[in-house]
């Protein structure tokens, strides 16, 4: 494959690969979420739809987090010319927003993003 950057790809290619891991990701989640939440005594009456349902919520989410995050940030690099800090506390903070209009909760979504901004810097730079 290449050894480059993650930030030598393109838009669509970034979008893709952060869609489709943070839907793994997510799926894996609400499958555990699921197991945990069914009661053992319950076992043989837990019906499919409502294994399915955390499992889809979770990996819809992560996966339009994830993919908000990499074409955000893709543009906001490709807008400033090369890939800086700023891109990434930008792609950060607008994964954030749309998480604080999923949960109906700003303040959360504010921490989100400021928390994502900050993970990706400290682990990119």
């Amino acid at each position: 494959m290449g050894g480059g950057s993650v930030h030598d790809q393109g838009c669509a290619l970034r979008f893709v690969s952060a869609a489709a891991t943070g839907s793994f990701f997510g799926a894996f989640v609400g499958a555990v979420e699921a197991a945990w939440k069914a009661p053992p005594s319950k076992l043989a009456t837990v019906t499919l739809t409502s294994t399915f349902r955390p499992v889809g919520a979770r990996a819809a989410m992560l996966g339009g987090l994830a993919s908000t995050f990499a074409v955000t940030e893709c543009l906001a690099n490709s807008t400033l010319g090369e890939a800086k800090w700023q891109g990434t506390v930008v792609g950060g903070m607008t994964a954030g927003a749309v998480l604080g209009v999923l949960r109906s909760n700003p303040v959360q979504g504010f921490v989100a993003g400021a928390a994502l901004s900050l993970c990706c810097i400290v682990a990119e730079y």
